[in-house]
């Protein structure tokens, strides 16, 4: 019957007594007193010795291959033996011996061995070798099975949106032993904050979101908490977070935002109209924060009967620019702290302005009722009319250059002009819609013009002829705008916010996550923007409104 061997202090000492007799007696045997040849060779067996360890109930150690040779090498046949329950031996033909330059196997079979180490040995022996036997000494430990770390729960979920704020969370860490151990956290989430990065089980850990660091749309990640000597570290806790791509902003006041630029990614401005009883004004808001927070400016103010709107807002370097309903122009020159009043030079002083654009700081244009073209080419201290020819509202003026420009209103044709609006020619882009809202013309390659109906004008000819695009969509098209000459974006009625990768050749629709009328759309890059519009509405996302 095989037997179990377990060591002691005194059987290890005993252990290597023999080994070292073996040692002198194999030396004796395989000399001679006048040094010559010994008529047998000498065993050769490596490793001599093995040292390996299990788990209990655990899988079996690997197998160890041992070589068998002699010296001088000449072909003899050995055997090997064990004497030893949890030792298993072959070669690769399956049998116990084999011939010098041959090898077999160790395996291990550890079941139902108790905590400890055992001590056993492999005989190789050879009757025509002259220190037969040869011993492989082997020994295995048998450890405890470690604890484990338990992380509760296994998985963290994070949510800020109109809907739900999940921001905090608790992250239980305990020994599955009841023993007292020491971990460590690895904060490596970027947009996650944490109580601690160490303690003593068993503990508790709180974790909460950095909003700052956070972005929209979905985010993964994944922290350890690890410890040393148990069974299962590191442990991963899997992290998820969502916030809407279009996140909300908030305004102090309920107010129709018409428009809204930033001139980097914390001062911005917004304008629009704010109703007060009977009572309409045209409201300026400035953030200093990336629209965090707005604080706001009343610049033009009505009497009961009237109704007043800031239309819209451009940013030329330190100045700021404002035009709106009752012919008012207003322009900041130290980043909307004062603001000053510049006339059009027009007789008819109540005239609506609805839009306005810079291409540097002296040279600028404004559209509004009736056809009204007018042009700075002095930083806005003088205005002088230009003749546009036509006789109905022009809602938006675009220009890339001093020269190259195109304004669009209501009516389906495109004013046109390449000579910084000393001449204008009506364009007709041949879609039959009689109203558009907004231009942008990024390069003279390189043209958007929205409107009613879902309609998407596109030239790339400088005007010359115009190509529609489909949107997909029936409803109004307010604002359109591109970072590049593929990337943009485009807002409207019902929260609409559409967006392109290819230059307009496909649209997207993105989630705005909310219904009201966006009347304007502007992005400083590929992923910060803002959209505007009724009803105290701003919407912001830093993901490019992609999930």
């Amino acid at each position: 019957m095989k037997k179990h061997a377990t060591a002691s202090t005194l059987g290890r000492w005993s252990y290597l007594f023999v080994f070292v007799v073996t040692l002198g007696l194999t030396a004796l045997q395989c000399s001679s007193d006048n040094g010559v040849e010994p008529v047998l060779p000498a065993l050769y067996v490596w490793p001599q010795t093995i040292s390996v360890s299990g788990l209990v109930d655990g899988p079996d150690p690997s197998q160890v291959l041992v070589k068998v040779d002699c010296d001088p090498h000449s072909n003899i046949r050995f055997t090997f033996s064990e004497d030893c329950s949890w030792l298993n031996l072959s070669n690769l033909e399956g049998t116990s011996e084999g011939v010098t330059r041959d090898s077999f196997s160790v395996r291990f079979d550890i079941d139902n061995l108790p905590v400890g180490t055992h001590l056993d040995s492999v005989t190789v022996a050879s009757s025509d070798a002259c220190d037969s036997p040869q011993y492989v000494y082997v020994s295995l430990t048998i450890n405890p099975i470690p604890p484990e770390l338990d992380v509760w729960p296994p998985h963290l979920s994070f949510e800020n949106s109109e809907e739900e704020q999940l921001l905090v969370d608790t992250v239980y860490v305990t020994c599955t032993s009841g023993e007292i151990i020491n971990f460590d956290l690895d904060p490596s989430v970027a947009w996650l904050d944490f109580s601690k990065t160490s303690g003593v089980t068993p503990d508790t850990v709180v974790v909460s979101l950095d909003l700052e660091a956070a972005h929209g749309g979905a985010s993964v990640d994944t922290f350890f908490v690890t410890a040393d000597n148990v069974l299962n570290s590191p442990v991963p806790v899997p992290c998820s977070l969502w916030i809407p791509p279009w996140q909300s902003q908030s305004l102090p006041l309920t107010i129709d935002l018409t428009d809204i630029t930033f001139l980097d990614d914390t001062l911005g401005w917004a304008v629009g109209i704010v109703e007060d009883g009977n009572s309409h004004s045209g409201f300026l808001f400035g953030s200093i924060d990336g629209g965090e927070n707005w604080d706001g400016q009343i610049l033009m103010w009505s009497d009961p009967n009237d109704s007043l709107a800031l239309a819209s807002v451009c940013t030329v370097g330190e100045t700021v620019w404002a035009v709106g309903e009752s012919g008012m122009i207003w322009l900041s020159e130290d980043y909307g702290a004062t603001w000053q009043q510049r006339s059009t030079g027009l007789a008819d002083t109540l005239v609506h302005l609805y839009d306005i654009c810079f291409v540097n700081s002296q040279v600028g244009w404004i559209v509004g009722q009736e056809g009204l073209i007018l042009k700075t080419v002095d930083g806005g201290d003088t205005w002088q009319q230009q003749t546009s020819g036509v006789v109905f509202d022009l809602i938006a003026v675009d220009f890339c250059s001093e020269d190259l420009g195109m304004a669009v209103g209501t009516y389906f044709n495109v004013l046109v002009t390449d000579d910084g609006g000393a001449t204008w020619t009506s364009e007709n882009t041949g879609t039959g819609t009689n109203d558009f809202r907004d231009i942008c013309y990024f390069d003279p390659g390189n043209v958007w013009i929205v409107g009613k109906n879902g309609t998407i004008v596109y030239t790339v000819d400088g005007g010359a002829s115009f190509n529609t695009q489909t949107s997909g969509l029936n409803t109004w098209l307010s604002s359109v705008t591109f970072v590049n000459d593929s990337t943009g974006w485009i807002s409207g009625q019902a929260g609409v916010i559409l967006y392109t990768v290819d230059a307009g050749v496909t649209w997207m629709e993105q989630e705005s996550n909310t219904a009201q009328w966006l009347n304007s759309i502007f992005f400083l890059d590929d992923v910060t923007g803002w959209a505007v519009g009724n009803a105290n509405t701003i919407r912001f996302t830093d993901c490019g409104g992609n999930p």
